[in-house]
């Protein structure tokens, strides 16, 4: 794959990357898109060939289960991740980036607890695939074309 292609994307969006066999991350997702995000945010499953494109040309290895958001051409992940990721929606959901004052040692152990436990949630998922409409089609990347 050309590397070009992968740093343009990179450099031209705000990426999302999560687990795509995880029903409660799918959920999340949908979530994230039912809260009207910035028109610059994309999603990608990690485990999609272009996800692991990606993380391989971002050097990242062995988180692939973990949600990683790329902004400005950093990684973040877990907690983070969420953090950053809240700020770009038009929503009161927004303002919840307020819990990022605590350390993220602790809200990285919240978020370790959460995706240890993520498969048992079934109970709260819908679906386990992220529903695509028409509409949306755009805001998922599963190749590398624009």
């Amino acid at each position: 794959m050309n590397k070009r292609k992968v740093q343009n994307l990179i450099n031209s969006y705000i990426l999302i990357i999560y687990d795509g066999s995880c029903g409660f991350c799918n959920q999340s997702i949908q979530f994230v898109l039912q809260n009207k995000p910035a028109s610059n945010l994309r999603f990608v499953s990690s485990l999609s060939m272009t996800g692991e494109i990606i993380l391989d040309h971002l050097r990242i290895q062995g988180i692939q289960q973990t949600i990683i958001l790329v902004e400005d051409g950093k990684v973040l992940c877990k907690s983070r991740a969420i953090f950053g990721i809240i700020k770009y929606l038009n929503s009161r959901w927004k303002y919840i980036k307020v819990l990022s004052v605590f350390p993220y040692y602790f809200s990285d152990s919240i978020y370790d607890f959460i995706s240890q436990h993520r498969y048992n949630y079934h109970v709260f998922v819908k679906s386990s695939a992220v529903e695509i409409t028409s509409d949306l089609q755009t805001k998922f990347r599963d190749s590398l074309q624009s």
